[in-house]
């Protein structure tokens, strides 16, 4: 017996490309990516060593073999249909665990005071919350839903826009009485004392009046806690940028104070988004994780 897990993962893919005999159409099917079908198919005939269909850009053809497996492919999700029938009445009621992947400070600032409200309204689901300081691999750390900020680059991944958080230039009430306005990049420069780490670079770009200019931030203290930065920043510690979910309450209490308007940053440098493997089989509890989540971003 093979014991493969990956092989039962990527069946789908295969049967309804060939079924269709189109992998764009195979992959509206499956709710995927028409690179995320490619990769399974591919993954197959290495498995199997052997070529199962024949495909150019426009069409595809099945091979013998790939016929032979296509047939198993058949009655194994045929099975797998017949298990959900008999599961279904576990999923009218969401319940089970889900392993979720969230940034530390998104965890403390925005997930934790919503844990309550979700244990509410179901209680029989158990989350793992993983926290992490660092960029979250959802299929390494075997994932089912995680949160990110910025952008990604896993083809492979369901990614879906939670909030379009931007950054902001805030100081302290104290320090901005101490510069001098209006500020233009060169002098910005200097008074970034304290960044997180994703943004300590030599050539940080940002937009002035229409055209680019780079800050160079490599001698700035940084962090990959932005919520260590925001409180250094507090005290009086320069100017930084953060992403605004983190500093809105502080800037209307006057606590913070926003500053650099003409100053622009890369618009999606900062956005919260939720990615996930796929959305075709997402169990009952997933589903209500990733809404719940969506409505708790709401309100941001």
């Amino acid at each position: 017996m093979n014991r493969n897990p990956q092989i039962l993962k990527d069946l789908p893919a295969f049967y309804w490309s060939a079924r269709l005999l189109n992998m764009s159409e195979a992959a509206l099917t499956l709710d995927m990516t028409k690179a995320t079908v490619s990769k399974a198919i591919s993954r197959l005939e290495s498995v199997y060593q052997m070529r199962l269909m024949e495909r150019n850009s426009r069409n595809i053809r099945l091979t013998p073999e790939g016929q032979i497996l296509f047939e198993f492919a058949e009655r194994v999700l045929q099975l797998a249909d017949e298990a959900g029938h008999a599961l279904s009445g576990m999923q009218h009621t969401p319940q089970g665990s889900v392993h979720i992947g969230v940034p530390l400070a998104l965890s403390r600032e925005v997930l934790a005071p919503h844990l309550a409200e979700f244990q509410r309204q179901y209680p029989l689901i158990q989350l793992r919350i993983q926290t992490s300081q660092h960029p979250i691999d959802v299929l390494k750390e075997d994932l089912d839903i995680a949160i990110i900020v910025g952008s990604m680059e896993n083809s492979e991944l369901i990614v879906k826009t939670l909030y379009p958080s931007q950054l902001v230039w805030v100081t302290s009430p104290k320090y901005s009485q101490q510069i001098n306005t209006p500020i233009i990049p060169n002098d910005l420069q200097r008074h970034i004392l304290f960044c997180e780490t994703r943004y300590h670079k030599s050539q940080f770009k940002v937009k002035f009046k229409g055209q680019s200019h780079s800050l160079d931030l490599s001698g700035a203290n940084s962090c990959n806690d932005p919520i260590v930065i925001r409180e250094a920043v507090l005290q009086g510690a320069g100017i930084t940028m953060l992403p605004n979910q983190y500093c809105k309450g502080l800037v209307e209490n006057g606590q913070l104070v926003e500053v650099c308007h003409d100053i622009v940053m890369n618009e999606g440098a900062a956005e919260l988004k939720m990615v996930y493997p796929s959305r075709h089989y997402r169990s009952t509890r997933v589903r209500a994780v990733t809404e719940f989540i969506e409505r708790m971003c709401e309100k941001l």
